[in-house]
């Protein structure tokens, strides 16, 4: 449980601190490193997170939505055996907007509540060092 606190204290003061959030109406395309959490009205629960990297945030950030909006319009049976049954595809890094989409379902939250910020502008050469950098932080 103290991991649990520790990593979402983490989150929390990241999002608070930050003032590169990207959103429809931004025009962040530039390389770097980001981060998709989830805006949560539950303080048990941890902000879920996902740490990426682009060559293009903005245009990231609409692939993302434009996944989740995808993901919106499967039927739930097809979704549940494509992507919950299917344990193997599930847990791979491949469908991590499943995750989000499946906790944002779950727990009722609009789409309103998706949220991404930069964490860092960086060279498109620097990309891969970073995003591990702050996947291991």
């Amino acid at each position: 449980m103290e991991k649990f606190l520790e990593v979402r204290n983490t989150i929390q003061s990241i999002v608070s601190s930050s003032s590169i959030f990207v959103t429809p109406n931004t025009n962040w395309n530039i390389p770097g490193i980001y981060m998709i959490y989830i805006e949560s009205p539950y303080q048990e629960k941890i902000i879920p997170f996902y740490i990426g990297q682009s060559k293009d945030i903005q245009k990231r950030y609409s692939k993302h939505l434009e996944n989740i909006l995808g993901l919106n319009r499967i039927h739930p049976d097809s979704y549940k055996k494509s992507f919950i049954e299917n344990e193997s595809s599930y847990y791979s890094g491949a469908f991590s907007i499943c995750k989000v989409h499946k906790y944002m379902v779950d727990n009722r939250l609009p789409l309103s509540k998706f949220k991404m910020l930069i964490l860092e502008p960086c060279d498109t050469q620097k990309l891969i060092d970073r995003e591990s950098y702050y996947i291991n932080a």
